[in-house]
């Protein structure tokens, strides 16, 4: 078996820390997801997020795949989020748009993060 669940993610992050309490949170819209990544990554929470793509809307394709949303930017129409990805080719933190970032997260079954 390849790591652990969505769901488990928030016991492993509160068994390793004290200062935020992680919860698992279902979204049903971009409208819910955005304000609720925004508000946490302005009170210093990274936000966990899963996510399910193929080449045509990420950078590589994967049936499952854990990454942070570590930054955002909505100082203009366009939204953006700044993604800290464990990949082991694309590594590292890398700015894309919120919707994009949405699609894959939203592709994924769960349509879920840990904030």
């Amino acid at each position: 078996m390849d790591g652990t669940t969505m769901t488990n993610i928030p016991g492993v992050l509160n068994n390793h820390q004290s200062n935020n309490m992680f919860v698992y949170y279902s979204f049903n819209s971009f409208d819910e997801w955005y304000p609720r990544v925004g508000l946490d990554i302005r009170i210093g929470n990274p936000v966990v997020i899963d996510i399910i793509s193929t080449t045509s809307n990420w950078l590589y394709t994967t049936s499952g795949h854990y990454m942070c949303i570590s930054g955002y930017d909505d100082a203009t129409s366009t939204k953006f989020a700044w993604v800290t990805d464990p990949h082991p080719t694309y590594y590292g933190t890398y700015i894309r748009t919120a919707d994009e970032v949405y699609t894959v997260n939203n592709a994924h079954w769960r349509h879920a993060i840990v904030w």
